[in-house]
């Protein structure tokens, strides 16, 4: 309650929730307390250029005497100027009558009475009587009685007598809040829809909310009572975007083009610009009900978004679309005087005749004038989201934005499928190319912008080079061409008829006789492209690539995607621009037509179809285990209270997460808690797979020791933790009697068949990693070390015992041999022995010893052969 401002009073709960490890929740809380409290108070400021109303906050006290007081503290001052006020703060604010207390409020706009009352006041008579206000009426000379504006924010209540505010809970926590409240009061207009939390009027008779006793759910949070601010509707965010970018406020958006320097504001229509806020700015009343365009490469995005119809200039010499023709056959779109050659008085005129111009570069003399700067943002999907930049003129978010994400959905489908699918087929080598005819000497330019890298490496192909390469001799450029498997021309053609190969050939100084074994590879290959698939007309028209490649690059890299691997495509693609012209592919008129003007453009790349064929594989999200481990002998808390700092205990959590990352392949591990003393943490691993997670599951039971001793720098540091509630979404794997977990489907070889921790068991040598692989098919791995180790004891002990009786047999034999002579009847006699006992003969099976090494043929000269 001391700290002075609003914001500083709010941010003790972020320290209140350092006493419950609840940090995160407090500074997600403040951080939407901060963000709306900002916006409000933006709003307050903008009104208040208008105009503002005086505040006073007065109470009468009895103790030790009666006294009238004007209460100028610090936060309450801040929040009547922030809601757009002015704070009545006189030379004296104590004062003994209530004559004089009434002279110094005589120029208050807006009274807050603080005065206590064991009866909450229902009548504004009651508030009059002790203050002496008379008449207590509009016929008052004191300007908040005669404009009904006496307040108490006592609004909030438990009880009518011996009253709880919630005005002493909650204003603190939420000084948002009270910010909206104070700004319904002192500018009604920006709070149209308030309601009101605290504040209520005792001049209109307004009366007290009592709050019941009552709870749906004690264990769940109160959501914060923020409403939210600004009061627009769908944001765009730039999610991709280099070049441009934007911040919401109360009743205006603040567009930046960085490319050109130009910031745009743009204000609500009915609401003051906020001058003052931006200088060096271009403002904007918004939406945007007319434009001139002066560039084609808007024109597709203006149709996608629905906007045909407020385009009312605009050169449609070059532009392919049907129904933008038709608008201007009919006179609704007419001819925009812009650029070199213009009509400069007519171009005055469509100027201020319009809300806005759209052109391709910025002019910072002319306020109308907006730059879309898509064609130099670097990547496919940088340049189409400048469909949202636009957007934003026309209040068009919610529309921009779901086509913009539908549109990254199609492209990164296309991507993913045939980046998997060059992997196993290759990449072809692409190079863009043209030919500079008005440089002297000309130039051959193989093109490397960034937008098209990205283009033909999502595409699944590669560059033919990284960079931009441009020769002046056509051998030069004909011998770095010669490793081109596809070659995409865009050179200018006004006759787009006279765009053939053998024209191709020519242009770049190629040789187009005898194409199958020509050293070019696209040639051999006929791989030939151009991007005037889709015209307005075959001589002297526009192509469409140039209007509609920018805002549906998903359309593009299907194209290309249809063109470097044809295979991944489960049903043959219709490509829109791309057009082989080896095989003398025809280009596509549109028409002059359309079916409806008024309604949006249908994205041309409605599916994936990709991805509906080879669906990517599913990942579970709901494996995990959770476990305590207590470090007995570790108090990391207390050695970083001593340092002044977090290191330690950083370090400590980070090395750990690092164990249980390492030992199971874990996803992630979030560390939920950590107490003082002896180190105990609450800590929970999530994982892709049922086998990681029952691996991590069946150590943590079984035998935990073995997850932290195999990290000799982890022990020695902190030393081995004892584990306890362990809890899991995935079952105990069972335990093998045969000592042997699978974990891998197949192993690779002898020797890289790795154990999941060294052991060393009684009376054997450490297992090789050849001994835990089967046959070159399984991984047999210590799930359980202890039961691997009493089993080989097992098997040890008895291959003690056969040799013991190895020796007496064999002694057995000599004896017979010597007595008897006869050692065909000894060797029968030993032979059965032996197999009596059970032991390997050389040309027997061997029995499989689980994860031991039992699967091997006994070496020549072995007890187990001389047995």
């Amino acid at each position: 309650t001391t700290d002075p401002g609003p914001l500083h009073r709010a941010e003790w709960g972020e320290f209140l929730s350092l006493f419950f490890n609840l940090e995160k929740t407090a500074a997600d809380i403040f951080a939407g307390t901060v963000d709306r409290y900002t916006c409000h108070t933006e709003q307050g400021q903008l009104r208040a250029t208008s105009g503002r109303k005086v505040v006073a906050w007065v109470s009468r006290q009895t103790y030790p005497e009666v006294s009238y007081t004007i209460d100028t503290a610090a936060y309450k001052r801040q929040l009547i100027e922030d809601a757009g006020g002015i704070m009545h703060a006189p030379a004296s604010t104590s004062f003994a009558t209530p004559e004089a207390f009434a002279d110094a409020v005589s120029g208050v706009d807006v009274l807050i009475d603080e005065t206590y009352f064991a009866t909450l006041p229902t009548d504004i008579a009651e508030v009059c009587a002790i203050y002496g206000f008379s008449p207590c009426s509009r016929d008052s000379s004191l300007p908040f009685l005669r404009d009904a504006q006496l307040w108490r924010y006592d609004k909030l209540s438990n009880s009518p007598t011996v009253a709880g505010l919630d005005w002493f809970e909650s204003a603190i926590a939420e000084p948002d809040i009270v910010l909206e409240d104070l700004q319904d009061i002192l500018h009604p207009d920006l709070q149209p829809f308030h309601n009101r939390t605290w504040f209520r009027n005792l001049a209109l008779a307004e009366q007290v909310t009592y709050e019941p006793a009552t709870c749906t759910n004690s264990v769940e949070s109160r959501d914060p009572r923020g409403e939210g601010c600004p009061y627009f509707g769908a944001q765009s965010t730039v999610d991709f975007s280099a070049d441009w970018n934007v911040t919401y406020h109360a009743h205006h958006k603040v567009v930046w083009n960085r490319k050109v320097g130009e910031r745009y504001v743009l204000y609500k229509r009915g609401t003051e610009p906020p001058f003052a806020l931006y200088p060096n700015s271009k403002f904007f009343e918004i939406p945007i009900r007319s434009v001139a365009v002066a560039t084609t490469v808007a024109a597709t995005l203006l149709e996608l978004l629905g906007l045909r119809e407020t385009i009312r200039y605009m050169d449609l010499t070059y532009v392919t679309s049907g129904c933008l023709r038709v608008l201007g056959a009919s006179g609704d779109i007419e001819k925009f005087e812009f650029g070199f050659g213009a009509n400069t008085t007519r171009q005055r005129q469509q100027i201020n005749d319009v809300d806005m111009v759209l052109t391709s570069s910025g002019d910072a003399s002319e306020p109308k004038i907006v730059a879309y700067s898509s064609t130099t943002d670097p990547g496919p999907l940088h340049r189409a989201e400048w469909l949202e930049f636009v957007g934003l003129f026309f209040d068009a978010e919610l529309t921009a934005r779901t086509l913009m994400n539908e549109t990254a959905n199609r492209y990164t489908c296309h991507q993913g499928q045939a980046m998997s699918q060059a992997t196993t087929t290759g990449k072809k080598k692409v190079a863009w190319v043209t030919k500079r005819t008005w440089t002297t000497p000309p130039e051959f330019v193989i093109d490397a912008a960034d937008y098209k890298k990205a283009l033909i490496e999502d595409a699944g192909g590669e560059m033919l080079s990284n960079t931009t390469l441009v020769f002046t001799s056509a051998t030069a450029f004909a011998a770095e061409l010669a490793l081109a498997d596809v070659l995409i021309d865009e050179s200018y053609e006004f006759d787009l008829n006279d765009a053939t190969l053998s024209k191709i050939c020519q242009t770049y100084g190629l040789s187009c006789t005898n194409l199958e074994q020509s050293p070019m590879k696209f040639l051999r290959n006929g791989d030939v492209w151009r991007l005037d698939g889709l015209a307005s007309a075959s001589a002297g028209g526009g192509l469409d690539w140039y209007e509609s490649a920018i805002p549906e690059p998903d359309a593009v890299i299907a194209d290309l995607v249809s063109v470097l691997m044809p295979s991944v495509f489960p049903v043959a693609h219709s490509r829109t621009w791309l057009r082989n012209i080896a095989v003398n592919e025809p280009v596509v008129i549109e028409s002059a037509t359309c079916q409806n003007t008024s309604l949006p453009r249908t994205p041309r790349n409605g599916l994936c179809p990709v991805y509906q064929a080879l669906p990517p594989p599913s990942v579970q999200s709901n494996l995990s285990v959770a476990f305590t481990a207590t470090f007995a002998s570790l108090d990391l808390l207390s050695m970083s209270a001593a340092d002044g700092n977090s290191e330690s205990l950083s370090r400590f959590i980070g090395d750990f997460t690092s164990v249980i990352t390492g030992y199971s392949k874990a996803t992630s591990v979030e560390v939920l808690s950590i107490n003082l003393g002896s180190v105990v943490i609450r800590s929970e691993a999530s994982f892709e797979t049922t086998d990681d997670a029952q691996r991590l599951n069946a150590a943590l039971v079984r035998n935990p020791d073995e997850i932290f001793s195999g990290d000799d720098s982890f022990v020695a540091s902190y030393g081995t933790p004892s584990i306890s509630e362990v809890s899991s979404s995935v079952e105990l794997p069972p335990v093998s009697q045969e000592c042997a977990k699978v974990i891998e489907s197949v192993c690779p070889s002898a020797g890289e068949c790795q154990e999941h921790k060294d052991v060393t068991c009684p009376f054997l040598y450490e297992k090789d990693d050849e001994h835990w692989c089967d046959g070159g098919s399984v991984c047999y791995a210590n799930g359980d070390d202890g039961s691997c180790c009493k089993r080989d004891e097992g098997l040890m002990a008895g291959f003690i015992v056969g040799i013991i009786a190895a020796f007496l047999t064999v002694l057995a034999f000599c004896y017979c041999c010597f007595r008897c002579g006869s050692t065909k009847g000894s060797t029968a006699t030993s032979q059965q022995n032996s197999a009596a006992a059970g032991y390997l003969s050389p040309n027997a099976e061997p029995e499989r010893r689980g994860s031991v090494d039992g699967a091997t043929e006994p070496k020549k000269g072995s007890a187990v052969e001389l047995v």
